[in-house]
C-alpha cells in the first residue's frame, strides 16, 4: 500500500480505525513480533467491530420504520445470544448478514459503498470478505493454539501474511475517508421572517488517531440527534445514528474516548471498551447509565421477538 494512503488512513479514516492503525504504524510496532501482530489483527478487528456497528445501526433504523419487516434467520436467529458477547468473528457475521439483508430490502445506506462489500451486485464474495475471513482465522487459530508462533521466523512470517490482508482490506475501504463521525454536543436553531430555520450543530469531529478532537459547526435545514454519535457521508444529508454502540463518554472510562459497545450482563449491565486510552467501562458506572440500558433492550426486543422469518 503506497505511503500516501497510509496517510489518508491515519489522517481521514473515522478515529476507531485511525487511531489503532496509527500505533501498528509507530516505532515500536514495527518489526516483526508478538507487538506487531497483535495490533496487525486489532486493527482488523476495529475495522469488523466498526463496520458491523453500522450495519446493525441501519437495521434499526429500517426495523423501525417498517413494523412489517422481519429479519432472516441468519441475523435474527441467535442473535441474543451472540449479542452478549460479540466477538471478532461476531462482527464480520453481523456486518456481512445485515448488509445483504439491507441490501435485499432496497435500503439506502448512509455509506452506499458498504452495500457492496462483503458480496458484489453479482452476489460473489469480495476481496475484503476473504481477507477478514482470513485474518479472523488466524487470530482464532493463535487464540485457541492451532497456530503456534515462538520464532522469529514464526511472526516474520504471520506478519508479513496478515499486513498484506490488512493492507488489501484498507484499499477496499477507501471510501471511509469520505466518511464524517463525529460527537454532536448541541443544535442551536435560527430562523427569520419568510425564511426556512437553519440548525447550527456543534460537533466533535471524531476523524483521525487524536483524541483532541476538532470541532466544527455545520448548518443544516435539518436538525441531528444531541449527545450522541452520528454518521454521516460525503455531501449526503442523511445521516445515521450510532447511539448506544458507540459512545462518546468523557468520566466513566479511564480517560475520555469513543467506547465501543462490548457486550452486556443481565440484567442489562452494558459494557464497552475504549477506542485508545479510555480502557473499560459499564453503564451503571456513567450518569446515562438508564438511557443506554433502554436503548440496548430496544435493539435486543427489536432482533429477537417476532422478527425472523426462515431462510
Amino acid at each position: 500500500m503506497e505511503e500516501a494512503f497510509n496517510r489518508k488512513v491515519v489522517d481521514y479514516f473515522p478515529y476507531p480505525i485511525a487511531s489503532v492503525y496509527k500505533t501498528l504504524r509507530t516505532d515500536e510496532c514495527m518489526d516483526p513480533g508478538p507487538l506487531r501482530l497483535q495490533y496487525i489483527l486489532k486493527t482488523a478487528e476495529r475495522i469488523a467491530r466498526f463496520v458491523g456497528v453500522v450495519t446493525l445501526a441501519e437495521c434499526r433504523r429500517m426495523l423501525e420504520a417498517d413494523s412489517d419487516l422481519s429479519l432472516p434467520k441468519s441475523l435474527g436467529g441467535g442473535f441474543e445470544k451472540q449479542f452478549r458477547r460479540p466477538a471478532f468473528g461476531t462482527w464480520i457475521h453481523f456486518g456481512r448478514e445485515g448488509l445483504r439483508w439491507l441490501k435485499e430490502q432496497g435500503s439506502e445506506l448512509v455509506v452506499p459503498a458498504l452495500s457492496t462489500l462483503f458480496y458484489d451486485d453479482d452476489g460473489k464474495e469480495t476481496q475484503a470478505k476473504e481477507c477478514l475471513d482470513q485474518l479472523v482465522e488466524t487470530r482464532n487459530g493463535l487464540s485457541h493454539d492451532k497456530i503456534q508462533a515462538f520464532r522469529i521466523q514464526d511472526f516474520t512470517r504471520l506478519c508479513e501474511t496478515t499486513y498484506a490482508l490488512l493492507t488489501s482490506l484498507l484499499e477496499e475501504l477507501r471510501f471511509l475517508q469520505e466518511a464524517s463521525l463525529g460527537y454532536v454536543t448541541a443544535v442551536e436553531v435560527t430562523k427569520k421572517r419568510n425564511a426556512h430555520p437553519l440548525f447550527l450543530h456543534r460537533i466533535m469531529d471524531l476523524v483521525g488517531p487524536s483524541t483532541e478532537f476538532e470541532g466544527s459547526r455545520p448548518r443544516f435545514s435539518s436538525y441531528r440527534d444531541t449527545n450522541v454519535v452520528i454518521l454521516q457521508y460525503e455531501d449526503n444529508l442523511q445521516n445515521l445514528n450510532l447511539d448506544p454502540l458507540i459512545v462518546f463518554e468523557a468520566e466513566a472510562g479511564d480517560a475520555p474516548d469513543i467506547f465501543f459497545f462490548n457486550g452486556y450482563d443481565s440484567p442489562r449491565k452494558v459494557h464497552y471498551t475504549g477506542c485508545k486510552h479510555g480502557g473499560l467501562f459499564a453503564s451503571s458506572d456513567c450518569l446515562r447509565a438508564e438511557d443506554i440500558e433502554t436503548e440496548i433492550d430496544l435493539i435486543l426486543k427489536l432482533f429477537t421477538i417476532q422478527r425472523q422469518r426462515d431462510e
